[in-house]
């Protein structure tokens, strides 16, 4: 069976464990952190510190969504991890650190006017993001003020902003009254021929016709001449996006839809991607970008974990406490899985599989671990125990590679909540 077959969240339910963990009675020493979780990983055979060994975190409260491997190219990431990871341990050339992971968002190749994303995406799972853009509504334009104008219409401009003019008693415009403000939301500065419209009728003298405006999208109505001042406002122009999310392990895929802004930097009056922006100019449809998501190699660096065991020569197992304020103080459950690798490859020509091992038969199956009070949760009290002999070998694997040191085998997370009353 595929690696990418299946994916299966496991909830823990272990009341009857509840209780074996201890903090200070009354509190104890202000050292000792609120919410431990103290983490052992035993392998087939022993640790290997070259190799790569992750502990990783979901703190969102979403039980469909957790860490996962990342099996294959081209879109690497951090070379390791996917779906959603809130932060992780490492334990690596001797060190364990914990690291908060970094999203990044590329743009393969602009289209329709999509010129660039930014932001994180909400949640921050790994995958492509197929962005179509399906219509394009012009903005509403508008007239304000006494003058010979009594009326306009966005025939074609996406250009938010203001633009005031004045004319005299015989209709004609008032030297250098023409100016154009663009919109902080969907406006841009114009360009150097819908300047030279502008600077024409700031001459002054000419009187106004309804294509006064025609270069720049905007017919006019006019009435009799009257004197006055005016102001033409455009509103942004928004198109309608779907957005068709396609995750790498084929789980939690999405189809959602929204609106973003022409020539803006903004997430869009109805946010396709949460926490994304769009860079745009003028907006067609029908077009469709894809933007890729995935986890950077560089990382926001938490510093060592509260305590932790150095594997003795020949030891087969990692042991790990982390503080719970360290990541983050989530809430009263977590997804939690262990992720373990021979190679981090990052350089996107590299298309092979890589070596790993991760909880459950596959190694997607991450947990859902309560931590709301003292218990000591384990491996074969999950619905689908990990076991021994099902680490995934790549071809960008070494030949001499032992499995063994890859393999987990067992795991064990002790919960240990500090408490103001003795608990039994």
């Amino acid at each position: 069976m595929s690696r990418l077959a299946s994916f299966v969240p496991i909830l823990l339910s272990l009341s009857l464990l509840a209780g074996c963990a201890q903090w200070p009675v009354d509190g104890g020493s202000s050292n000792y952190p609120n919410r431990l979780l103290k983490i052992t990983v035993e392998f087939a055979d022993p640790i290997n510190p070259s190799y790569y060994y992750f502990m990783c975190f979901d703190t969102d409260g979403d039980r469909e969504t957790g860490p996962l491997p990342i099996p294959t190219g081209p879109f690497w990431g951090n070379g390791w991890g996917t779906g959603v990871i809130s932060a992780y341990v490492m334990y690596h050339s001797g060190q364990f650190r914990v690291s908060r992971p970094r999203v990044l968002s590329a743009l393969v190749e602009p289209s329709g006017g999509i010129l660039d994303v930014g932001g994180n995406p909400e949640p921050p799972i790994s995958g492509s993001h197929l962005v179509r853009i399906d219509t394009v509504a012009l903005g509403e334009a508008t007239i304000e003020g006494t003058g010979t104008v009594t009326g306009v219409t966005n025939a074609a401009s996406q250009n938010a902003g203001q633009y005031t003019l004045a004319t005299d008693a015989a209709g004609a415009v008032v030297a250098g009254s023409v100016a154009f403000t663009p919109a902080e939301v969907g406006g841009r500065e114009l360009t150097t021929q819908e300047q030279a419209v502008l600077d024409a009728l700031n001459v002054g003298g000419a009187a106004l016709g309804a294509n006064s405006l025609a270069l720049l999208g905007l017919t006019l109505e006019l009435g009799p001449p009257v004197a006055g001042s005016q102001t033409i406002t455009v509103a942004p122009t928004t198109g309608t996006v779907t957005d068709r999310f396609s995750s790498y392990f084929g789980v939690n895929d999405t189809t959602s839809t929204g609106a973003i802004y022409a020539n803006a930097v903004h997430a869009g009056p109805e946010p396709v991607i949460p926490g994304m922006s769009f860079r745009t100019g003028q907006l067609s449809s029908p077009a469709t970008v894809e933007i890729i998501t995935q986890y950077e190699a560089t990382v926001d660096d938490l510093g060592p974990p509260f305590d932790y065991e150095y594997p003795e020569v020949g030891g087969r197992e990692l042991t790990v406490s982390v503080d719970m304020a360290q990541i983050g103080d989530p809430l009263d459950e977590i997804q939690f899985n262990i992720i373990a690798t021979d190679t981090l490859p990052l350089n996107p020509e590299i298309v092979l599989d890589k070596s790993y091992d991760g909880l459950g038969p596959d190694g997607t199956t991450f947990v859902t671990l309560p931590i709301d009070t003292n218990r000591k949760l384990h491996n074969a009290d999950a619905a689908l125990p990990e076991g021994a002999g099902d680490v995934f070998l790549g071809a960008l694997s070494s030949n001499d590679l032992q499995l063994g040191e890859l393999d987990i085998v067992d795991w064990s997370v002790e919960v240990s909540v500090r408490a103001t009353t003795a608990q039994f």
